[in-house]
């Protein structure tokens, strides 16, 4: 499971780093990121908001390191960096575990048709 999440990781990091597609690909990026990850371990629900967990510190590291460059460039505090990083952090966790819970119920419910 963890390898499935280290792959929704990059690939919902893929998404957000392609110049001007960022902006269309990067707000659903989480989603997209722990849809493949849930397909791929057949996550149950709860096993879906583990994924998402584990998608939103995965995100939520390189994340923190542009919060704090942009809070020394432009003078902000640590409140303004722990903030972003937690609303973003929220923000992933959110829709990685929406995507895993439905990419796991995809998967499981082509293995009963089948």
């Amino acid at each position: 499971m963890l390898k499935a999440c280290l792959v929704g990781a990059a690939v919902a990091f893929g998404l957000t780093t392609i110049p001007i597609v960022h902006f269309f690909t990067g707000p659903p990026a989480p989603f997209i990121g722990g849809y493949i990850a849930g397909s791929r371990a057949a996550a149950t629900p709860g096993t879906a908001l583990l994924i998402g967990g584990i998608l939103a510190v995965a995100l939520a590291l390189p994340a923190g390191g542009l919060f704090l460059a942009l809070a020394l460039i432009l003078g902000y505090g640590a409140v303004f960096v722990l903030i972003g990083v937690a609303v973003f952090a929220i923000w992933c966790a959110m829709l990685g575990s929406l995507g895993a819970i439905i990419g796991g119920s995809s998967v499981r419910r082509q293995a009963s048709e089948s």
